[in-house]
């Protein structure tokens, strides 16, 4: 399903608290950029309304979190085609039977962390 229509709201009056959306509830994470979305289980494929939702709250807020997802690679990858076609990143060598993941981690053992040169 490709994005539907909405309208953003981004750097419109700030924000603060919670806002209700039909499907599921947003908490803001700062006055103008960035949500967080309570309600909606990413592990399962989403309908029309929430899918509507989801790119308004998205045209909205700008960065949405959703935090305590448990998604598989199948169910990450369904989530992002929510938004679109996945891109298959150019340098992703260590993973040919998978090059929609594109895996990027940093631990405190890592020599460097991907994005320093950014």
């Amino acid at each position: 399903m490709a994005i539907t229509e909405a309208t953003p709201r981004i750097g419109s009056e700030p924000k603060s608290g919670t806002e209700r959306y039909d499907s599921f509830m947003v908490s803001t994470l700062t006055p103008h950029l960035g949500a967080q979305v309570e309600g909606l289980d990413l592990s399962q494929p989403l309908d029309a309304p929430q899918l509507h939702d989801l790119h308004q709250a998205f045209a909205d807020w700008g960065v949405l979190v959703f935090r305590n997802q448990h998604l598989d690679r199948e169910a990450h990858k369904a989530f992002g085609r929510y938004f679109g076609d996945l891109h298959v990143h150019p340098m992703n060598y260590s993973r040919k039977s998978d090059p929609e993941i594109l895996i990027v981690k940093t631990t405190k053992d890592s020599p460097y962390t991907a994005g320093d040169a950014w």
